[in-house]
């Protein structure tokens, strides 16, 4: 991760085209990187580099305890319980954070819990 860290710093390793950038290929091409539109922020995206590092090592992810709090909220809807599950949510890499919840609500639920704490769940 030191070496990810490094890369970042120097510019090797980024998640936006800022302009177009020109990648040689050894031996095999050279092709002109562009703007894809959208991009995970580069700071996000480290944060999920950590938690695939933490997950191999065999840790609990951010998703995996943000889960845990959520389900735990549910059952006991204290303010310190929802205090909780918003640090946790908030230590999900933001472009992760829709596969907290099912394909339909995504993280609907954390951010109506989190953030508008006075709406009530249609069940």
């Amino acid at each position: 991760m030191e070496q990810v860290k490094a890369y970042i710093q120097e510019g090797i390793f980024f998640t936006a085209v800022e302009q177009p950038t020109v990648v040689i290929l050894d031996h095999l091409e050279e092709l002109t990187l562009a703007d894809g539109g959208y991009a995970a922020a580069l700071q996000e995206k480290y944060k999920e580099l950590e938690e695939l590092e933490l997950r191999l090592k065999g840790g609990k992810t951010a998703h995996e305890l943000c889960r845990q709090a959520y389900y735990n909220y549910l059952e006991y809807p204290t303010e310190y319980n929802r205090t909780r599950l918003k640090e946790l949510y908030e230590n999900v890499p933001e472009h992760q954070r829709m596969f907290l919840g099912d394909m339909d609500s995504k993280d609907a639920d954390y951010i109506r819990i989190i953030y508008h704490p006075e709406e009530k769940r249609e069940v």
